[in-house]
């Protein structure tokens, strides 16, 4: 009788394994993983001056969209930031704002998710191991609606609710930004110490506030330039 069970018990999680693997491969081998995430994400780059790293991020994803503090050197694919000048005031202050605005720009796209990339940062795949990335990790199979995603460290599937957030790279779902905007504004005007209206600090105070679940994956490094973000400089970052 034990042997039976024993048998019943491995034949069991064959088969659980067996779909496991049939439910993986219908969503990620047979998926057209560059034409999926390209109709459902808008990618957008914070820069300055489309330097650093934007062209190697270019040439990885195609359509990525600078916002730009200063006019760059070619047209395409360029927003202009126009956040107000709000005086001699730390970096980080004036880069909330700008974050912001790029927030706003993409809960008015087109597309169901957004990426928000810095411009020093490294890809640490190769384009199709990245598009396949993107792919497993968005997919509705592993994610919903109330999920933000932290593209800069590994943690699989796991949830991440009290993490400091880090602004490399994010992916948003813009269903959930009017209140997250909402939600980031209120904190600036409540007039928070310059170490709190820092972007990160804003992105972990609104997530934990409206129960927005966060998820992380590792898609990109740090280039190790330095930050652009000195105070008493009208600088992105």
């Amino acid at each position: 009788m034990q042997r039976f069970a024993r048998a019943l018990l491995i034949a069991s999680i064959l088969l659980n394994a067996t779909l496991i693997l049939k439910i993986v491969n219908h969503y990620t081998i047979n998926m057209n993983k560059v034409e999926y995430i390209d109709m459902r994400m808008n990618v957008y780059v914070e820069t300055r001056d489309c330097g650093r790293n934007f062209a190697k991020i270019q040439t990885s994803i195609p359509n990525a969209i600078a916002i730009s503090d200063e006019p760059c050197a070619h047209k395409e694919h360029v927003f202009k930031s126009y956040v107000e000048d709000i005086g001699q005031q730390d970096g980080h202050l004036w880069y909330a704002y700008k974050y912001i605005e790029t927030l706003k720009i993409c809960m008015h796209g087109n597309k169901m998710l957004c990426m928000i990339l810095e411009d020093d940062v490294i890809f640490v795949h190769k384009n199709e191991t990245m598009w396949n990335n993107i792919a497993v990790n968005t997919v509705s199979l592993v994610a919903n609606e109330d999920t933000f995603w932290d593209c800069s460290t590994r943690e699989l599937w796991l949830s991440a609710w009290h993490n400091p957030a880090r602004t490399l790279c994010r992916i948003y779902n813009t269903e959930r930004l009017p209140a997250f905007i909402r939600c980031m504004e209120q904190t600036l005007r409540d007039g928070p110490t310059l170490e709190d209206a820092a972007v990160g600090a804003l992105i972990t105070t609104c997530q934990t506030n409206l129960k927005i679940q966060q998820k992380r994956f590792l898609l990109v490094n740090h280039s190790g330039q330095k930050s652009l973000l000195a105070k008493n400089m009208k600088l992105s970052m």
